[in-house]
């Protein structure tokens, strides 16, 4: 038997079967609600956030725009991953879709979530940056109010290390 995922959990929980309801219905009742302890390995699973300064000063500084969206979509979905275990709901950030519809599902999460995602992509990358900082604060904010079980080292431990623009891409070394 395969085991179910989060993903696929969450799918069939908001299922709306158009064939055999009452075996969807008997089916849907054995699923448990998000326990705790699943919650809390989740979250400390996705608290591996970039280091202070890296998107703006290795990505935006440089130029590398690419590096700076694709650093953001990382974040983004791992404080997704972290509010949907945080509010008990099955779900996955690997495909994140329904966003909106999911962050008023949330009790605890940051204040006009999906209207501050939307302007992550629609404004200057330098203010996206920063209100992806804020964001990421209120998460953490929103873990230590709620689950303070969580160890919140993976957060933490590199607080106080910043990461510096460089002008120079450093030379590769090929080995012979």
């Amino acid at each position: 038997m395969v085991l179910p995922t989060i993903s696929s959990i969450g799918g069939f929980l908001d299922a709306r079967p158009l064939y055999g309801r009452d075996r969807y219905r008997a089916v849907r009742a054995t699923i448990p609600p998000y326990p705790r302890s699943l919650a809390k390995k989740v979250i400390e699973q996705n608290l591996g956030f970039f280091w202070k300064g890296c998107l703006m000063n290795q990505g935006l500084n440089r130029g590398e725009i690419l590096f700076v969206y694709d650093g953001m979509s990382a974040m983004l979905k791992r404080a997704l991953n972290i509010l949907m275990a945080l509010n008990g709901l099955y779900f996955w950030a690997g495909e994140p879709r329904w966003i909106e519809y999911w962050s008023k599902r949330m009790k605890w999460c940051p204040p006009d979530l999906w209207p501050r995602i939307e302007r992550l992509y629609s404004d200057s990358p330098d203010k996206a940056l920063a209100e992806l900082e804020r964001l990421q604060e209120e998460v953490l904010f929103l873990i230590s109010r709620h689950m303070p079980e969580v160890d919140m080292i993976r957060a933490t431990k590199f607080d106080e290390l910043r990461v510096q623009t460089t002008a120079k891409r450093p030379k590769l070394k090929y080995i012979k």
